[in-house]
């Protein structure tokens, strides 16, 4: 049987997919028609170094919930490896990691469904997102003002608005924001009554 050699484009193709964009060895196959194993086979070590990381990582229950320095205290790797690896699954980031383990502390079940979305207890659709950087303080208060997008087109229940800086957690019914790209909101408030957002500040009893 001849062996057939791959054109040097597609090998460069599949490196920069891998390497570059992050795509999983079973996506880069999707795409060019062959196998996972074949993708390894191709890519060589460095992509069977790539295929034993997201083994093992895949096997980690509860992955969503832990540190980059956690995972690679349980895969057993350099942490510049793991954090590279990581780079392949699109709900992995520090401010998801906080609102997951969060909902996990408080008994709340939830499932992903795409990048940043989740549902919780089986019925609420739910979008994550991390404030942005710290506005300039507003000139009625002495608060720090935060900025967080909304440009979902899906058809949610809520926004869980998180603040990294603060550690706080904003439950926002989605039928307060749907129809508003740029949301700004002052915290901590100095007001004695809360705002339209604020009021919502750990409310996650809405997700009952």
């Amino acid at each position: 049987m001849v062996s057939q050699k791959r054109n040097p484009l597609d090998i460069a193709e599949m490196e920069r997919l891998r390497f570059i964009d992050h795509l999983s060895l079973q996506e880069i196959g999707n795409r060019f028609g062959i196998s996972r194993q074949r993708v390894l086979q191709i890519l060589g070590s460095t992509g069977k170094m790539a295929m034993d990381l997201e083994d093992k990582i895949n096997s980690i229950p509860d992955l969503y919930t832990l540190s980059v320095a956690e995972v690679t205290e349980i895969i057993g790797c350099d942490p510049g490896y793991t954090h590279q690896a990581l780079n392949n699954y699109s709900n992995y980031s520090t401010y998801n990691i906080n609102v997951l383990r969060k909902l996990k502390e408080m008994g709340i079940s939830f499932t992903r469904l795409s990048k940043g979305v989740i549902l919780i207890n089986g019925k609420h659709k739910v979008k994550i997102s991390q404030a942005g950087t710290t506005c300039k303080t507003s000139p009625k208060t002495v608060s720090p003002q935060y900025h967080f997008n909304n440009r979902t087109k899906e058809n949610l229940d809520f926004f869980i608005f998180y603040i990294s800086t603060t550690e706080d957690f904003f439950i926002i019914p989605f039928n307060l924001i749907a129809d508003r790209m740029d949301i700004y909101f002052c915290w901590p408030t100095k007001r004695l009554s809360l705002g339209k957002f604020q009021q919502f500040h750990n409310r996650f009893d809405l997700l009952e």
